[in-house]
């Protein structure tokens, strides 16, 4: 936490300016399981949209990391692949993705913000679905006969009444 040492009245007060900005952009092996080369990334700054008076339009804050997929190399050919087939939204037509952020006001801060990104899409991309249990799918399946069973049974009720009502009539 930043602090900063304001002098109100005669007695020294410390108001907090929140957490420093972030410096170290190293991505290490354990957290992701491909390391990501920073140097092979296109990390460009531009001006943020939005709310935030003067230091919007003279702070470029907002961060931008584009990188061709087909040929990063630090990725290994299945999740380039499976990056390919399930962030295509993200994609330009040169091949490259492309992820943003400009939540904060610190252009450090959206710069790891948007590594951060990064890491969870290899992590997501990487990542193999769990098979189902017998179990499991035998309890869904068990679940969803009694389901059924109970929405007939509750059908039978509400037409029962209403033939009620018709008798009542005649």
């Amino acid at each position: 936490m930043l602090r900063r040492l304001c002098i109100v009245g005669a007695r020294p007060l410390i108001c907090q300016l929140g957490p420093p900005p972030l410096r170290n952009f190293a991505i290490s092996r354990e957290e992701t399981p491909v390391y990501i080369p920073i140097d092979r990334l296109k990390i460009s700054c531009c001006k943020s949209s939005g709310p935030g008076g003067q230091n919007v339009n003279k702070v470029n804050s907002k961060v931008e990391i584009r990188f061709h997929v087909e040929t990063a190399d630090w990725l290994p050919a299945p999740l380039r692949e499976k990056i390919l087939q399930q962030y295509h939204g993200r994609m330009t037509l040169a091949g490259e993705l492309i992820i943003r952020d400009e939540s904060s006001r610190y252009q450090l801060r959206n710069k790891a913000s948007c590594l951060q990104k990064l890491r969870d899409i290899i992590e997501a991309v990487s990542c193999q679905p769990e098979e189902p249990h017998k179990l499991d799918s035998e309890q869904r399946r068990l679940r969803v006969e009694a389901m059924q069973r109970e929405r007939l049974q509750q059908k039978r009720i509400r037409s029962r009444i209403k033939q009620d009502r018709k008798a009542d009539l005649d």
